[in-house]
């Protein structure tokens, strides 16, 4: 969904709507937003080049088809609108969203008609949910903090393996018990 004039007036409504008692449930919104920027050399003097960076935005409470955070692999079924104690802290960044990609493709002729070619793509790193468990659904249905608050660090093409440190940003006392 990407109704860019309703984005303020939806995400208004889902604070709204979750501080009510009783709760409701409100729409699955999801809104990104993207400016890309893209250089491109065509082939001459031996050699040729693309490159594109991508500033961006996703938030929103549903992240689509399938739960990346919990790893719900099921599509179109998600556990986030059961129940109303499922609603606490589901808007925010989502878990697909880089706000940076850079990429990088060129090629080389060399004298001797040999291609040369590389790419380079680096990305920053993609928001973390604090899960925890629900009493009814069990472990990593509920998440614990404001969606989006800890990021997975810089991702580029060239590093071994994916990191697994996760800074968490958020101040003490904001947590709910």
């Amino acid at each position: 969904m990407n109704r860019g004039r309703r984005k303020g007036r939806l995400a208004r409504a889902i604070r709204q709507c979750a501080a009510r008692l009783p709760r409701c449930f409100g729409s699955a919104a999801r809104f990104y937003r993207a400016l890309e920027l893209t250089a491109t050399k065509r082939f001459t003097n031996n050699y040729q080049f693309i490159a594109s960076y991508v500033f961006s935005s996703l938030t929103g409470n549903y992240e689509g088809l399938f739960r990346n955070d919990n790893g719900q692999a099921d599509p179109n079924i998600t556990s986030l609108f059961d129940l109303q104690s499922l609603l606490d802290n589901t808007y925010g960044r989502l878990p697909n969203d880089r706000p940076h990609q850079f990429k990088f493709n060129g090629s080389y002729r060399t004298p001797w008609r040999l291609m040369i070619s590389g790419n380079y793509y680096i990305q920053s790193g993609t928001p973390f949910n604090m899960l925890v468990p629900h009493v009814v659904y069990g472990n990593n249905q509920g998440i614990g903090v404001p969606r989006g608050t800890a990021v997975v660090p810089v991702v580029t093409a060239t590093e071994p393996g994916f990191p697994n440190r996760v800074e968490c940003r958020v101040r003490p006392g904001h947590l709910r018990p």
